[in-house]
């Protein structure tokens, strides 16, 4: 039942798995001669919480989980709660409390992130206009959208595109 190739949200990250983490990267970089057994030890016991993070979920976990992924997928669809919870039979009050639950953040806005990530990528691959890809990500209006990018990245889309072209 472990969801090879999809990501797990991480509950309580800081308190539980960053400490791991850390004594993991400790210890690879250590020259304790019995490194590889501790690093192998921890690794085992990491994917075991891992595991555990999964199997809490629930029975709808994995239906949230493919539609996130299809969000992030192709974030320029017309992505609407109330037609994801229909989709997943559950009313959409309930489904704001799953996906809150299961990733830690609201719908609305990891739609916004797989936009402005896709927007993100496309500025600095392409010479396409800021409008042309404000549509492909999504958007109908240039100025929702630069305002969106601007809160999310801290620059507006312009400026990210010239600093990502010295790089």
């Amino acid at each position: 039942g472990f969801p090879f190739g999809q990501p797990i949200p991480m509950r309580q990250a800081k308190e539980r798995f960053y400490p791991l983490f850390d004594i993991i990267l400790g210890e690879f970089f250590s020259a304790h001669r019995t490194k590889e057994s501790v690093i192998s030890s921890l690794t085992a016991g990491l994917i075991e919480m891992f595991a555990a993070e999964v199997e809490t979920k629930g029975p709808l976990f994995p239906a949230f989980l493919r539609l996130r992924e299809r969000v992030f997928r192709a974030p320029e669809q017309d992505w609407r709660a109330d037609d994801a919870a229909h989709e997943l039979g559950v009313s959409k009050g309930y489904f704001h409390v799953l996906y809150r639950q299961y990733f830690l953040t609201t719908f609305v806005a990891d739609v916004i992130t797989a936009r402005i990530q896709q927007a993100e990528e496309l500025l600095a691959s392409t010479p396409e206009s800021v409008e042309r890809i404000a549509e492909r990500c999504g958007y109908n209006n240039i100025e929702h959208f630069t305002r969106q990018f601007r809160s999310t990245t801290g620059i507006s889309p312009g400026r990210y595109r010239k600093q990502a072209s010295k790089i």
